[in-house]
C-alpha cells in the first residue's frame, strides 16, 4: 500500500487479528501479526521498523513495558507508536503501561476503529472530523474527568456513564 501506516500486532486472538486485516486496510494501515512471545516481537520490530505497535501486556518470556523499554534503548530516534491491549482491567498495570510510554491500553475485546483512529491521530495522517462525530480528545477528557471523581472503569454501567456524558 502507497503511504500506508504500518502497524505490528502480536497475536492477540484469531478474530481480533483477522479483524484488524479486514478493517484497517480501508483506513490506509498495512496490518502484520507476528508471534506472541518477546523474540519473536522484538525482532519483527527491529526488521520492519513500524508505524505503530499493538502488544499483549503480558506475553511469554517479556511483557510489552519490558519491550517496549528494551526497543526504545537501542532506537532512540525511533517515532514509533505503542499500544497495549489485555483481557482485564487493572488500574495499577494501566497507570504503569501508560508511564512506560504507551499510547493507549485497549481492554478486550476493543473496538478496531477505536484503534485506527488513535493510531492515524497520533501519526498525524489524518485530521480529527467535525461531522458529528465524537472525537477522541473529548473521549479521552470524559475519561479522564470520570477517573479524577473516582468512578473506576470496570463497574457496572461505566460505558454507559461515559457515553451518556458524550
Amino acid at each position: 500500500m502507497e503511504n500506508s501506516l504500518q502497524l505490528l500486532m502480536t497475536e492477540t486472538s484469531s478474530e481480533i487479528c483477522q479483524l484488524c486485516k479486514v478493517t484497517l486496510p480501508a483506513r490506509n494501515i498495512e496490518v502484520n501479526v507476528c508471534d506472541r512471545n518477546r523474540v519473536t516481537a522484538y525482532q519483527e520490530l527491529l526488521q520492519q521498523k513500524p508505524d505503530a505497535v499493538l502488544l499483549d501486556v503480558f506475553m511469554p518470556g517479556m511483557d510489552a513495558m519490558s519491550l517496549k523499554t528494551k526497543y526504545d534503548e537501542n532506537n532512540a530516534e525511533s517515532t514509533t507508536q505503542f499500544y497495549a491491549t489485555g483481557t482485564f482491567q487493572n488500574e495499577e498495570i494501566e497507570k504503569e503501561v501508560m508511564e512506560s510510554g504507551f499510547s493507549f491500553y485497549f481492554l478486550k475485546p476493543f473496538d478496531v476503529q477505536n484503534l485506527a483512529t488513535r493510531i492515524l491521530q497520533n501519526n498525524e495522517k489524518e485530521q480529527p472530523r467535525e461531522n458529528g462525530e465524537i472525537l477522541l480528545e473529548e473521549e479521552d477528557m470524559v475519561t479522564d474527568m470520570l477517573r479524577m471523581i473516582g468512578v473506576p472503569a470496570h463497574i457496572k454501567g461505566y460505558r454507559f456513564l461515559r457515553e451518556s456524558v458524550l
